[in-house]
């Protein structure tokens, strides 16, 4: 399914308590990929009146702080303890982040808003750029698209009608296809964000990216 009509799903699904035991049920068995669910309905059902929909939840969001990425985040906890340099920070951003991401000016808009996150605080942001795909919007999950004529095409769906799809990646590069000319179309279930970050940003210049971040407009 297209992120349009998963979203819709989504929603459908959220609505009784018999399709939220359900779904529970599949993401439990990894029928279901926590990916494939929005983050923000994921979170909502916290509030549910209902002991075994809410119990369920409470379980399945506390295996979601175990993640592979785990060692680490923990590395990189110190970055949120250091003096960040929001000029330096800024040029980090320009050299590893623009390509996806649009901050005063600089880049491409391809993945989320990164202002979004300042009221999330910085260890949101940290988990977010360590850990992409440990809460991933269904809007920006990368797919894979396989041609008739042997191509095979990767990105998240910008686009769609009833008679194509876009698809956008890196640097904004994108591709619009027909829909008869797809032999098959599957999400990956991870990020656009790709995991690694770290290779490119020590302690310190994560620090920085998170000053110049969280000072942005």
């Amino acid at each position: 399914m297209s992120p349009k009509v998963r979203a819709a799903v989504g929603s459908a699904l959220f609505t009784r308590e018999p399709w939220v035991a359900a779904l529970l049920d599949a993401i439990s068995t990894a029928t279901v990929r926590m990916s494939d669910v929005d983050p923000a309905q994921f979170r909502l059902l916290a509030g549910r009146t209902e002991p075994a929909i809410r119990n369920r939840y409470e379980r399945l969001a506390a295996q979601l702080q175990t993640s592979p990425r785990q060692d680490v985040l923990a590395a990189y906890q110190s970055a949120l303890s250091l003096t960040g340099d929001r000029q330096k920070g800024q040029a980090h951003f320009a050299r590893v982040c623009s390509q996806c991401h649009r901050v005063e000016g600089v880049g491409h808009e391809i993945g989320p808003n990164l202002a979004a996150f300042k009221t999330r605080g910085p260890e949101a942001i940290l988990i977010n750029m360590l850990d992409p795909n440990r809460e991933v919007n269904p809007l920006y999950v990368n797919y894979v698209a396989v041609l008739n004529d042997g191509r095979t095409l990767t990105g998240m769906i910008a686009d769609e009608t009833a008679t194509s799809i876009t698809l956008k990646r890196a640097e904004n590069a994108s591709d619009t296809v027909t829909r008869s000319e797809i032999e098959s179309l599957v999400s990956t279930g991870n990020s656009i964000m790709p995991e690694g970050i770290e290779q490119q940003l020590d302690q310190q210049a994560v620090a920085d990216l998170l000053a110049y971040l969280l000072a942005t407009p």
